[in-house]
């Protein structure tokens, strides 16, 4: 699997926002799809007359829909100036601005891991949009002109660096910038210790993402592997398997989960999560004639290593 470089039409444009099915992970996260974006438009900030609060006659409230939501922070965002403010703070005021909208979930929602519920996918979309044209695209021309990165390349975990500065960046909002990579996954870890619930599971899997956590230990290719594997396994052997979906996918009717409704999304995220299951299928699946990914044995080193530190 070649994903060193920057490519036309699936990577660049449209098909770069992901509208979720239940049959594919794509292979490359959003946060890798909007990155990417950054070096074909980069965009420059220009200064507007106005201050970082919230107007005051904007105001999101806990009955909106997710259309309704997403409008009011399309508002917001048209009217915030971030002068003068570094990254990390940019970052973690878009940031909280959507994890409060959305009841303080937005780790899960832009994994995005399994099935997503109705509105998700426009939640992560509008939300790497916003933070794209903020943070990620001056931040990636500063790589560009520093010559750290040449235009079209991605980056890598040999990209020390670049890895070290995304991360702490993108992890400001959660507390762990200025972090090791370990100490940022011991964070994580210890922050979810005794949450079971499948909300939560995913929650933590984002946070173990957007902190380029797993590309740290696992690099680009093989992370890339091992979550797309992941998906698969949350979706069909847990989710639709739980909700007796899979007899009901067709060609008609190929993403059934679509069809739930926000209470029966909230009882599927209150699930409690059997995570050992999940990792030792995983390992099975890895361990088989299954898996043709080239990393499979790193993948499988990653995953005994995980097993002992995950004391969920």
């Amino acid at each position: 699997m070649e994903i060193n470089r920057i490519g036309n039409g699936r990577i660049i444009g449209q098909q770069s926002i992901r509208k979720d099915t239940a049959i594919t992970q794509p292979n490359h996260t959003f946060q890798e799809l909007f990155h990417a974006r950054a070096a074909e438009a980069p965009v420059k900030i220009e200064s507007a007359a106005t201050t970082n609060a919230i107007p005051t006659n904007i105001t999101i409230l806990p009955g909106d829909s997710v259309e309704v939501k997403l409008e009011k922070l399309k508002q917001i965002a048209s009217v915030s100036d971030y002068t003068g403010m570094s990254y990390e703070d940019i970052y973690t005021t878009i940031w909280n601005r959507y994890n409060d909208a959305f009841g303080g979930n937005l780790p899960a929602i832009i994994c995005p891991m399994g099935p997503l519920a109705n509105g998700w996918d426009d939640i992560s979309n509008q939300f790497y949009e916003e933070t794209g044209e903020a943070v990620i695209h001056p931040l990636f021309q500063e790589f560009y002109e520093q010559g750290l990165l040449e235009e079209g390349e991605f980056y890598d975990r040999d990209d020390t660096y670049i890895m070290q500065r995304i991360s702490d960046i993108q992890s400001a909002p959660l507390g762990y910038s200025g972090m090791s990579f370990e100490e940022k996954k011991q964070a994580i870890y210890s922050k979810y210790q005794g949450k079971t619930s499948y909300i939560d599971f995913l929650n933590m899997q984002g946070e173990l993402q957007h902190s380029l956590v797993y590309m740290n230990e696992l690099g680009r290719e093989a992370s890339s592997d091992y979550l797309s594997s992941m998906n698969s396994h949350i979706t069909y052997d847990y989710v639709y398997k739980n909700l007796g979906l899979l007899d009901k996918m067709s060609a008609s009717n190929p993403n059934p989960h679509s069809q739930l409704t926000e209470a029966e999304w909230d009882a599927i995220y209150a699930w409690q999560f059997d995570s050992e299951t999940l990792f030792r299928d995983l390992k099975s699946f890895f361990s088989s004639g299954f898996s043709n990914s080239p990393s499979r044995f790193e993948i499988l080193e990653f995953l005994n290593n995980y097993e002992k530190e995950d004391k969920r």
